[in-house]
């Protein structure tokens, strides 16, 4: 019985014994287990920590070079910015096809770029950003980069971001457009270089912008001015300017001379800020886009015979204006018993009207219009064969929403072509430089004058940019409805007078944004497109 009971004790222990060590091997390999995931984890983790900072690091690069272009466009070529860009010898898929187009110039910059969590600088080792210029989607080669002259519309940014053995890859699109922080109903970038003085008229002509005979007065829109902006004689700003003109919706933002805000002078001819060539403008009227008329009276009867045809002048009109021939300030009337130049239906233009003073002519020296004046007509909105003593009756001036827009205007004669669609490559400006192909994209003014001023005297509706280097002088002379949709700029000055009937200036970026400028002067560039890569 002893030695029975002893056996049965030894092959219990050895039964626990054995269960242990079973229970120990699992213990031990699900400890192994667990440190494994554990080690597989905290890889996992720091693989997502470097993967995102690669990806802060690549959204830093496209700052970085957003900084720089914000400064000058076109620093990534001709290296103003200190970025030290050079020709990228392999180009990375920047149409996302996985295919290098061979026409595609990459400028491409690494080294420092801008933190993450400020402005400071920070060094992150294979980090680039490769830059290609567009022009609507054809890639931009700069024959000379020191001073590049070739026009483009948009770039194209792929930046990578490297944090150990994680890369990440964004692509951004900017665009040209015209810089917002100037988009206002009225512009006027006139200097003043004496205290204003007086009221009215005479005030305007100072360089002023000056609103008269309230309160048929509307604004939709920002009104900026070096100078000042008045209501008769009295300065106009934030605090007081719903007195004068009641429901106005917009910032004044008058006597920027001087400030950080100055208004770059965008229209003196020859000054390095001038937004147009209007050779350039002439060039696509003579290669088909439009007509030239080297006398009013032709184009009286051009215009006489459109209205016949109940049909619009469309492309860019140009009228060669020489006082010698013409007489001092010439009229263009609605009424033929003046004796002068006679159209009854009024100008009814689909495109550019552009007024060519000859060489040498008196900024003062004026073309009258005393006929109404359609510049971009809204489709929904016709010409009355007879303006009422009370308004045309294309709008309700206490209601924002019938001031509609015609720009851009839609061509439907046939055989008018838009400016995109003529060749202006022979052309050449007065240094003997190609003019350069306009495109869909850009937005062409709706009324230019290089000098003198035009003075527009009955019913208007005008979409579109009014652009001039001299006086704007808008008189509302009888119970008349004037309406400009789109933007003012002006260099000398604006009077603008209501007297009985009603003038409305409403703001629209949809006609000034691309503005096909001369150099793309005005512009800054914008966020079109924002996409991770990888």
């Amino acid at each position: 019985m002893s030695i029975h009971g002893s056996d049965h004790g030894s092959r219990k222990r050895g039964y626990v014994l054995f269960v242990s060590l079973i229970v120990i091997v699992i213990i031990m390999g699900m400890a192994g287990a667990m440190l494994v995931t554990g080690v597989s984890r905290s890889r996992s983790a720091n693989w997502d920590i470097a993967k995102e900072r690669s990806l802060q690091v690549a959204e830093g690069m496209v700052e970085t070079v957003h900084k720089e272009v914000a400064v000058d466009m076109l620093s990534p070529v001709s290296q103003t910015s200190g970025g030290n860009y050079v020709y990228a010898e392999t180009a990375l898929d920047l149409n996302d096809d996985d295919t290098i187009d061979p026409n595609e110039v990459v400028y491409e910059r690494s080294g420092l770029i801008y933190g993450i969590l400020g402005a400071s600088q920070t060094e992150y080792p294979g980090t680039t950003a490769q830059v290609v210029y567009y022009d609507g989607a054809d890639p931009v080669k700069f024959s000379n980069r020191t001073n590049p002259t070739e026009t483009f519309s948009t770039l194209r940014v792929l930046s990578t971001g490297t944090v150990g053995s994680a890369t990440s890859a964004v692509q951004v699109e900017f665009e040209l457009v015209f810089d917002p922080g100037l988009g206002g109903a009225i512009i006027s970038d006139f200097l003043p270089t004496t205290a204003p003085s007086g009221s009215g008229k005479g005030l305007a002509q100072q360089g002023h912008v000056v609103f008269d005979s309230m309160p048929g007065h509307h604004v939709e829109g920002n009104i900026l001015a070096n100078g000042g902006i008045f209501s008769g004689g009295t300065p106009l700003t934030d605090a007081n300017v719903t007195t004068y003109i009641p429901d106005m919706t917009g910032a004044v933002q008058p006597d920027l001379a001087g400030t950080g805000d100055e208004i770059p002078d965008y229209t003196a001819p020859g000054s390095p800020d001038q937004l147009f060539d209007f050779g350039r403008f002439i060039a696509v009227a003579q290669a088909g886009g439009g007509y030239v008329f080297n006398t009013l009276q032709d184009f009286a009867d051009a215009m006489n015979a459109a209205n016949v045809a109940g049909v619009p002048l469309e492309g860019v009109i140009v009228l060669n204006v020489d006082p010698v021939f013409e007489g001092h300030n010439p009229k263009i009337y609605n009424d033929e018993s003046s004796g002068q130049i006679y159209i009854p239906e009024g100008i009814n233009i689909r495109g550019t009207l552009l007024f060519n003073f000859a060489p040498g002519t008196d900024m003062w020296e004026k073309v009258f219009i005393e006929t109404p004046l359609y510049i971009n007509l809204p489709s929904d909105k016709s010409p009355p064969a007879t303006p009422s003593a009370t308004g045309s009756g294309l709008i309700d001036p206490a209601d924002s929403s019938t001031w509609t827009s015609g720009y851009s205007p839609t061509y439907t004669e046939p055989g008018s072509k838009y400016a995109w669609q003529v060749d202006i490559s022979g052309y050449t400006d007065e240094y003997g430089v190609p003019y350069v192909n306009f495109t869909q994209a850009d937005d062409l003014p709706a009324l230019m004058f290089n000098t003198g001023v035009v003075d527009i005297h009955q019913d208007t509706y005008l979409c579109g940019v009014t652009y001039g280097p001299s006086f704007a002088e808008i008189e509302n002379k009888h119970s008349y409805t004037m309406v400009f949709v789109g933007s003012i700029i002006i260099g000398n000055g604006a009077y603008l007078e209501a007297k009985s009937g009603t003038q409305v200036f409403k703001y629209d970026a949809n006609a000034i944004d691309r503005l096909a400028t001369m150099a793309n002067k005005g512009k800054v560039a914008s966020i079109l497109s924002w996409q991770i890569k990888r």
